[in-house]
């Protein structure tokens, strides 16, 4: 929880359905400080979401039609830099890691994402927030 008892707000962006509806079910079942504000099927379409959402987090695929991962990282950055990323992708290419990571975000997890290290991220970010 925040400091003031407050949830963490989360955008999932990933264009495969299931992947968001799987990432989603993850965080309401085992990381009770977080809530799913939103999720979209592509960056244009996260874009809207997180203006409206102003969630603290983002979750987002690379590779997704009309706007790619990295470019909502930097477009959603540019409006507000204290928004934080982190990429769960199917690529293991390491040049997509190296550019996640030069864009500013957080970690760069591979599907398919396994319950433990995910939560472990949530709440490493949550600590790392406050202090």
């Amino acid at each position: 929880m925040g400091l003031n008892g407050e949830r963490y707000k989360v955008v999932v962006v990933d264009d495969e359905a299931m992947a968001v509806k799987a990432i989603c079910r993850i965080i309401e079942k085992y990381c009770p400080q977080f809530e799913v504000a939103g999720s979209a099927g592509n960056g244009s379409e996260a874009l809207k979401v997180i203006r409206k959402a102003s969630p603290d987090l983002v979750l987002t695929d690379v590779e997704m039609p009309v706007m790619s991962g990295l470019e909502l990282v930097r477009q959603a950055s540019a409006e507000m830099p204290n928004l934080c990323f982190c990429i769960i992708s199917g690529y293991q290419d390491f040049e997509y890691a190296r550019d996640a990571l030069r864009e500013g975000v957080l970690d760069y997890l591979t599907n398919p994402i396994v319950r433990s290290p995910f939560s472990v991220f949530l709440c490493v970010y949550a600590w790392n927030v406050f202090w």
